[in-house]
């Protein structure tokens, strides 16, 4: 199989850039995660917490790179998290345009009003949000379709979130390969995950690519607090069905003089059509 036959896909989590991170804050980290990106390769990436101007610097950096996504309030009023902007965290779909061109594209919230932009009706005290792309393969040809979400960590809201996400995949994607990526704050023996990967008629029926590599769980943290670098828990994970096939998955954990780019080391995920 040639590296042309291949898609590289990757979840980012890029720490929001007004978080009181000292040394870490974004203008100080910027450089490093940039560079994280450019060592990434991504043909497609799914990002959490990222605030407008980070998407900005992204585009800056990455000129051939082109995104689909609105912020978690999207213009809605928000004075609880003033630094956030009326915008809000985005869960953003960035994509390489010499390779991919977006059909569609769309975001739903995690609750009983899914449309409405900022929606909080499950017990989670921030609004969570999904945002998909039909994305059209210039090179191979062929479509996919792409979800990124970031999870509320507790119930009842990532069961709801769940259930809802697995209709939204089942009528966006319908017969399409398809690959969700995120921040789950979730473990994968959470029964999320099960419901995710699961082949009962209700399930997901995808497969977690770090599992199915045979990569173990221990030592596979995703995340690591205070930038420190010591991996905690594997809560970004890359699913994939419809016809994908893993190839390769790596953790990435770049860094530069002991720095990194996030409190969440990127996932990376090379793919194939069966």
């Amino acid at each position: 199989m040639q590296e042309r036959d291949l898609i590289r896909a990757a979840t980012f989590n890029v720490r929001y850039g007004t978080a009181n991170d000292g040394p870490n804050r974004w203008e100080e980290r910027k450089g490093i995660f940039m560079d994280a990106v450019r060592d990434l390769a991504p043909h497609v990436m799914g990002v959490q917490e990222c605030l407008p101007f980070q998407g900005d610097s992204i585009k800056m950096a990455f000129p051939y790179m082109d995104r689909v996504g609105v912020g978690r309030y999207h213009e809605a009023v928000e004075e609880k998290r003033p630094h956030e902007s009326r915008s809000g965290e985005h869960c953003d779909i960035w994509f390489d345009a010499r390779r991919y061109l977006a059909e569609s594209c769309g975001a739903f919230w995690h609750s009983d009003t899914p449309e409405m932009p900022g929606s909080i009706t499950w017990g989670n005290n921030l609004p969570r949000m999904t945002t998909w792309a039909i994305l059209s393969d210039r090179l191979l040809g062929g479509r996919l379709a792409f979800f990124c979400t970031h999870y509320h960590g507790g119930e009842p809201c990532c069961t709801k979130a769940t259930d809802l996400s697995i209709r939204r995949i089942r009528e966006i994607a319908g017969k399409l390969p398809r690959i969700l990526v995120g921040d789950f704050n979730l473990t994968p023996d959470n029964a999320n995950h099960a419901r995710y990967t699961g082949k009962e008629p209700d399930g997901a029926g995808l497969v977690d690519v770090w599992q199915a590599l045979g990569n173990s769980e221990e030592g596979a943290g995703s995340c690591h607090d205070n930038f420190c670098g010591v991996p905690k828990t594997r809560i970004d994970w890359i699913l994939i069905g419809g016809g994908l096939k893993p190839v390769s998955v790596k953790r990435s954990m770049f860094q530069k003089d002991g720095r990194f780019p996030s409190d969440h080391f990127p996932i990376l995920a090379e793919l194939a059509l069966k």
